[in-house]
């Protein structure tokens, strides 16, 4: 072999299916999302929101009038489902998980929830319920025994076959619970010290 030949580097082989961590920095303080996911997911509620725009335009004509207060109505309605669209796209480009000193922090496109580390144990892969079938996505299990979904950090598309997405999703809840722990420990190195 000449000199070369071993210093070039190997060829990567491409597979069809995506890492579950692509595009995600696992971090303290740091916002966590996959930004496909979130933004893909935004841009359709923005797109329903100017489907209702839309809408309104082209079955209000200026030939059918009725009274104002039913051309208020209308309106109304119309932009209305508008407005709900283009908020629910601002939560679902903001969704994400913060794993901060004091506390974990879990936005999702509907709620934001906060657990204190002392009361976060462990991220697992699991289903989040939703409509349809769920999100295979990881979990943080709690003391109490509910677990949370990182809606987020979820796989994207239409998903059937959920123990090979819940397997491919464990490197990620194993550098989570890494994350985590460390949190807790700089915890526990604080509360100490004072």
């Amino acid at each position: 072999m000449d000199a070369e030949s071993s210093s070039r580097v190997p060829t990567l082989i491409h597979t069809s299916r995506e890492s579950p961590t692509k595009g995600v920095t696992v971090a303290s303080d740091l916002w966590m999302r996959k930004a496909v996911r979130t933004r893909v997911s935004a841009l359709f509620a923005i797109a329903n929101a100017v489907a209702w725009v839309t809408m309104f335009f082209a079955a209000h004509n200026s030939r059918s009038h009725g009274t104002v207060w039913e051309n208020v109505a209308f309106a109304l309605f119309f932009f209305g489902v508008a407005l709900l669209s283009l908020l629910y796209a601002h939560r679902l480009a903001r969704a994400g998980l913060l794993v901060s000193s004091g506390e974990v922090t879990i936005r999702g496109p509907l709620f934001t929830r906060t657990v204190s580390l002392a009361d976060a144990q462990s991220f697992v892969p699991g289903i989040q319920p939703s409509f349809g079938n769920g999100t295979p996505c990881p979990m943080l299990e709690r003391k109490d025994g509910h677990p949370l979904g990182v809606w987020a950090l979820g796989r994207e598309g239409f998903v059937s076959g959920y123990s090979r997405y819940l397997e491919e999703l464990q490197p990620m809840c194993d550098q989570l619970n890494e994350l985590i722990h460390s949190a807790q420990r700089a915890s526990v190195h604080v509360d100490t010290a004072t």
